[in-house]
């Protein structure tokens, strides 16, 4: 298990300035923070704590520490993002939101590119998945760090500004991540009471049938995922769709995160290819059937404004629980 908690509040928070590798201490709010994330940390089994070396985060593990005794390390790859010349600016002063943009993928003179940013941190995160895979361990660091710590669980970096992307923690929230998250969709194209669906020619899945759908590569968005996948799994391709919910699936050492598309005009019919078949099939006949993944199950959701489901699953694809809303 990894937890990871940002540093209690500075001033140059509290006056929105932009605060990389300016080592300024925490104030009384800050302190605050970090006493109440302590109470919050208390029960759970943390074996390792990890820090960012700049102060704050140092002061903000002193009081999540206090009468615990837990080892430390302060590791420089988990400093803040190095603001460079835009250091102390107010975020309204300068672009800040491209600076958090991960495709524009701009060029400073001093500040850090995001892409070696990123690099920094999934480096760090591969080396400590490995070297401390059997113990919880909590990381202290900053804003900035949570952004790619989030990206590289769920797999996915968001197109447009990270800030609005609602991956920044709060000063002194904590998050935690026990399993691997994989931002995915799943396209349904119906007509009538017929949908297209897959049935899996190979590896463990052999004979399952399946929705059309995959993961997100970097750089799509879920609605390009969405057309590439379909295109690729079944020949059709999509003209319009539109999004109707979020579906996720969690196996006991994996999470899918699924966005769901509806699709409302295409070209083309269904084809067989080495790794899949897909064709046109009755829905209940679908729901009916003995070797199927569990996502199959949204479509008895289908009459809802949106699907908002959660299905809990075994490693064979055996569903457990099933929470609607």
């Amino acid at each position: 298990m990894i937890y990871i908690t940002r540093h209690g509040q500075t001033d140059w928070n509290l006056l929105k300035k932009v605060q990389g590798r300016k080592d300024e201490p925490l104030n009384e709010t800050g302190i605050n923070q970090a006493i109440k994330t302590s109470k919050t940390l208390k029960d759970e089994k943390i074996d390792l704590i990890i820090s960012s070396p700049l102060l704050r985060a140092k002061q903000t593990v002193n009081e999540i520490n206090k009468n615990r005794n837990i080892p430390v390390i302060y590791d420089e790859r988990i400093i803040e993002r190095d603001f460079g010349e835009f250091e102390g600016f107010n975020k309204e002063k300068f672009d800040f939101h491209s600076f958090w943009n991960y495709y524009k993928d701009e060029k400073y003179e001093k500040a850090e590119n995001i892409k070696d940013f990123f690099k920094r941190v999934y480096d760090f995160l591969d080396d400590i998945k490995t070297k401390y895979k059997d113990k919880n361990v909590l990381l202290v660091a900053h804003g900035g760090i949570s952004i790619p710590v989030e990206c590289y669980f769920k797999n996915y970096i968001p197109k447009g500004s990270l800030i609005d992307a609602g991956l920044v923690l709060n000063n002194c929230e904590v998050r935690k991540y026990d399993k691997k998250i994989r931002k995915a969709v799943r396209t349904l194209l119906i007509k009538d009471n017929i949908i297209v669906a897959i049935k899996n020619n190979c590896d463990k899945n052999k004979d399952y049938y399946d929705l059309p759908g995959g993961k997100i590569e970097f750089g799509e968005t879920p609605e390009e995922a969405s057309i590439r996948e379909f295109k690729e799994e079944t020949g059709i391709d999509i003209i319009n769709q539109y999004y109707k919910g979020n579906l996720i699936v969690e196996y006991p050492n994996m999470i899918f995160d699924f966005d769901v598309y509806i699709v409302t005009d295409f070209k083309g019919e269904p084809n067989n290819f080495e790794e899949n078949d897909s064709m046109w099939i009755d829905i209940n006949d679908l729901l009916n059937k003995d070797k199927k993944i569990p996502s199959i199950e949204m479509l008895k959701y289908l009459n809802e404004d949106k699907i908002n489901l959660k299905i809990y699953t075994d490693e064979n694809h055996n569903i457990k629980e099933i929470n609607n809303g």
